[in-house]
């Protein structure tokens, strides 16, 4: 069968095959970086730790939103909450924050805290909580106006 080439169809030159080389190369290494970064940032953002705190943090504040009374106690971490259910204390003791409901018995919160603070400022609660694993959280909400 006889071959029918144009004369404009010369193949591929080896210049042409080092760019596709290249080309590939480089998309292949800007995908690889960014796979690598998104998942170092999503092991950063998703720890036990942090999953720990919201679950800490949303039940904090969910007892401040219904609360008549939030104050600090003593010191800068331990926090008094008071509701028409009963009056419930936040207190760091070691490396844990505990709760306790009117004084009977305590529940470990949070585990392996290095260091905590509670801020009532006027109409706001800050909450900053330290991790023994350097990992340092720091959350703000409204308290409820007095009627």
């Amino acid at each position: 069968m006889p071959n029918y080439k144009s004369l404009n169809e010369q193949g591929y030159f080896v210049m042409d095959q080092l760019l596709q080389i290249i080309v590939i190369g480089a998309v292949t290494t800007l995908l690889l970086f960014y796979t690598t970064t998104v998942s170092t940032f999503l092991r950063a953002t998703e720890t036990h730790e942090l999953q720990q705190y919201d679950q800490y943090w949303l039940e904090l504040t969910e007892l401040v939103h219904s609360a008549s009374s939030v104050r600090q106690h003593f010191s800068t971490c331990s926090l008094i909450i008071e509701t028409t259910s009963g009056l419930y204390r936040y207190d760091k003791l070691a490396d844990r924050i505990r709760k306790t409901k009117d004084g009977l018995g305590y529940e470990p919160v949070l585990m392996k805290i290095e260091s905590c603070t509670y801020r009532v400022n006027g109409n706001l609660l800050t909450a900053t909580v330290k991790f023994t694993s350097g990992l340092e959280v720091r959350r703000e909400t409204l308290l409820r106006e007095a009627p």
